[in-house]
């Protein structure tokens, strides 16, 4: 049997009290281990002569300083002396225990050497007073520290200024026996640092707290990693704003906050108008491009409390969290429609933008954040109706607008299968000889139950919904063959125009479309006019040209509808060589004798002769208009004062007529 006792040498007198409790001096062998190399060669020798006298029978050994604990208290060493009592024995059995126990011993500190030196993660030791003593060669490569710039320095002077103080608690804890885990940020000699989870063991010898071990993993990479998940969910991808999931949940806390406060707020439903035309023009590459430059203009419109977030698409909300009323969010809505006066530029070409808002206010029109989206987006539906660039409050009213018009999209959607829409024709009367050249082919919709549904309601309803594409061909297919069965019966020279939606025009396989249509009615293509109006041109202006050369090229006949409503001048008509002008019907309404419209639409036909470009007025209801128009040279017109869309048995007889009339 053997027994350890460990003692702190303080003077002799001290040493003989601690071996006479202990009963080391009676008969046995006793073996001693001292923490004293030949670096202190008088005081080892004193003490090697006091264990004589006091244990004459005692082997006395000695540690080497190098392959130690080195243990400080304040400036003083602290001297460990271990006593291991032997119980009676041989001297051979005594040498043979001794060398097990150096042989445990050496082990065991090879085990812990291995482990401190190869270990990947950052490892150290620290005496009660927070004083590095040791470290591993891994904490060396990666702070950039030398060992010599460490040892006997306080261990938080390598940790952060903002996070010292906790770190010297979990420090404080550490040397009440409990282990502590927590993160921090480590200098390195580069002047920066990274982030570590760092765990701390306390130093237990023979029942006493020596120190403190700590072990740090570097976490910089896992953290950043975490970051990048974390945004990637909380924000947009493309713009970087945040998401539909981030703007709820700021949204219900910002509502707590103005419900507490009793404030006003405002959530705003931006839409940027008809941007899937860009995107199906140029590609979504360029789409995109073109996308985070508009961000970049809506953001410099807003303040920096406001909080602007991509919901899909082209569609954004912006929560505005405290306001002095709806004054204040309209004067908001109208900066971010005046962003959007310039164009945006995308390799050398223009693009012009604009948005619909629709907006909500917390608490007059809603209490919860659900609600308040809702509303919001059914003002901006209400927006979009009334066309591009507006502005809507909601208004309790609209609820049952929407659930009518939500119906009336299903029944949109089932209009085509059961052969409810037809086509009327509006004849086109030539000014030189009075007779019907052509027509303009209108789609009207036969409701089962609510009748004849006005196109204003369902053309922006096919729109916004895609069906705009699958209607306007159907349009042109009908009127493409009944312009030939036209030609058929003996009515030579008669054309058909059809007005083309920017969704249509935009689309990529629009001219193969047209050529297929034409090809399956069997109609020479001179005879289609295609209409566009000039807000869908200005869209993009050089794929819009691009369109407008290969139908051309085709040899249909392109003509611009609603002339002088949008962006016209003299460069615009000779850039596009179009081959037929339409004069808006607000310019021939209030045609009169001295007046400023007579003005323009006498210089707009003066300009289309001067091009070699056909004209036709729209809207003509009285004969002084015709007359004024006469006089200005106007080739051709269509309106009220001959006859409204016509269906196709109704048309033939006015054709009749008319010829009739001028023969």
């Amino acid at each position: 049997m053997l027994q350890t006792y460990t003692y702190q040498y303080q003077d002799p007198l001290s040493l003989q009290n601690f071996i006479e409790k202990n009963r080391l001096s009676e008969p046995r062998h006793v073996l001693v281990q001292m923490n004293m190399g030949n670096r202190n060669r008088h005081l080892s020798k004193s003490l090697i002569n006091q264990l004589k006298e006091q244990i004459p029978h005692a082997r006395i050994f000695q540690w080497s300083e190098e392959k130690s604990e080195t243990v400080e208290d304040g400036k003083r060493r602290k001297i460990l002396l271990s006593f291991t009592a032997f119980e009676e024995t041989t001297v051979d059995e005594l040498t043979l225990e001794m060398m097990k126990l150096n042989r445990h011993l050496q082990e065991s500190e090879q085990r812990y050497r291995s482990l401190f030196e190869h270990h990947p993660n950052l490892i150290y030791s620290m005496d009660r007073d927070g004083m590095i003593t040791s470290v591993n060669p891994a904490l060396i490569k990666e702070t950039g520290y030398m060992p010599k710039e460490i040892r006997n320095t306080p261990a938080v002077d390598f940790v952060v200024e903002g996070q010292r103080a906790s770190t010297i608690e979990y420090f404080r804890k550490t040397l009440e026996g409990e282990p502590q885990h927590f993160s921090l940020a480590i200098k390195n000699k580069e002047n920066g640092s990274q982030l570590y989870n760092v765990t701390n063991i306390p130093i237990f010898v023979d029942g006493s707290i020596v120190g403190v071990h700590g072990i740090a993993q570097n976490i910089t990479e896992q953290k950043q990693d975490q970051e990048k998940i974390a945004r990637l969910a909380y924000h947009d991808v493309l713009t970087g704003l945040p998401n539909r999931l981030l703007f709820q949940q700021t949204l219900e806390s910002v509502i707590k906050r103005a419900r507490r406060h009793g404030q006003e707020m405002a959530v705003m439903f931006i839409d940027l108008d008809r941007f899937k035309i860009i995107n199906d023009s140029v590609g979504h590459h360029n789409g995109d491009e073109i996308m985070k430059k508009a961000v970049a203009r809506m953001e410099d419109a807003i303040q920096n409390d406001h909080f602007l977030s991509r919901f899909n698409g082209d569609e954004f909300v912006l929560l505005v969290p405290r306001t002095s009323g709806t004054g204040e969010i309209r004067e908001i809505a109208r900066n971010l429609l005046k962003a959007f006066k310039k164009p945006v530029e995308h390799n050398n070409r223009d693009f012009f933008l604009s948005a619909s808002i629709g907006i909500s206010m917390f608490p007059n029109d809603a209490g919860s954040g659900e609600d308040l989206m809702k509303k919001a987006d059914t003002a901006l539906n209400r927006a979009k109706q009334r066309g591009k660039g507006k502005i809507q409050f909601y208004k309790e009213e609209m609820k049952s607008y929407f659930e009518d018009r939500l119906e009336l999209e299903s029944d949109l959607r089932k209009a085509l299968e059961h052969n409810e829409f037809s086509v009327y024709y509006q004849p086109q009367i030539n000014m030189k000889d009075g007779k019907v050249c052509g027509s303009e082919a209108l789609i009207r919709w036969e409701h089962p139950r609510l009748g004849l549904v006005s196109p204003e309601v369902f053309i922006p309803l096919a729109e916004e919904t895609g069906l705009i594409n699958e209607i306007g061909n159907w349009v042109m297919r009908t009127a493409c063959k009944q312009a030939k069965g036209w030609q058929d019966d003996g009515y030579d020279e008669f054309f058909v125009s059809v007005n083309v939606s920017a969704l249509q025009f935009q689309k990529a396989g629009f001219l193969n479309e047209v050529r297929n249509i034409l090809a399956e009615s069997g109609l020479e293509p001179q005879y289609l006019h295609l209409e566009l109006t000039e807000s869908i041109t200005i869209q993009d202006i050089r794929h819009s040209i691009q369109h407008v050369r290969a139908l051309k090229k085709l040899g249909v006949k392109v003509s611009i509808d609603d002339f002088g409503t949008g962006y016209s001048s003299l460069s615009y008509l000779k850039d596009f060589a179009i081959d037929i002008l339409k004069i808006d019907r607000s310019f021939v309404r209030n045609l009169k004798d001295g007046s400023h419209d007579g003005a323009i639409v006498k210089a707009i036909l003066t300009m289309c002769n001067g091009l070699s470009v056909k004209t036709v007025a729209e809207g003509v209801e009285t004969e002084e208009q015709l007359n004024m128009l006469r006089t200005f040279g106007c080739g051709c017109v269509q309106g009220f004062f001959y006859s409204r869309p016509l269906p196709v048995k109704k048309f033939e007889r006015f054709i009749n007529i008319k010829n009739a009339q001028m023969q």
